[in-house]
Formats: C-alpha cells, sequence, structure tokens
C-alpha cells in the first residue's frame, strides 16, 4: 500500500505528505458523522403506556394471535 501511494505521488509530483493528506480529507467527508457522535448514547425515555386494558388471563392468547406466515405454517404445532 506504502509504494502504492508512494507512486501516485511521483505521478502527481506532489508531496507523499500531500497525497495522504488529500486521502484523509476524503475519507472524512466520506464519513461526515465522525466526530459529531455524542459522548454516550442512551435510550430514550419511554413515556407512560397508560392501564393494561386486557386481563393479565388473556396475555398468552393475545401475544400468539396473528397470521402465521406462510413459510412457517409446516413448522406449526399440529394437535
Amino acid at each position: 500500500m506504502y509504494e502504492g501511494v508512494k507512486q501516485i505521488a511521483r505521478e502527481e509530483e506532489s508531496s507523499l505528505t500531500e497525497v495522504i493528506r488529500r486521502a484523509v480529507g476524503d475519507l472524512l467527508r466520506s464519513h461526515p458523522e465522525v466526530g459529531r457522535r455524542p459522548a454516550q448514547w442512551s435510550p430514550p425515555v419511554m413515556r407512560d403506556p397508560g392501564r393494561i386494558l386486557a386481563p393479565e388471563s388473556e396475555w398468552r392468547a393475545l401475544a400468539n394471535e396473528g397470521e402465521v406466515p406462510s413459510d412457517l405454517v409446516s413448522l406449526r404445532k399440529r394437535t
């Protein structure tokens, strides 16, 4: 890699330092979020969802409600 960069510098009649500086500049332009990220990520604060309207005895049935994807129908437990 180093020899390739040196060759580019020779062909462009430029210094190795200048070629590296331009390459790093291009890299930073292609990654604009670098240096602008918050120091530490934290999850968003959840709003109060309110009262749970279904009785606890129905939670399992409600969680499993819905269509089974066609590619999983053959995997479904048969009773």
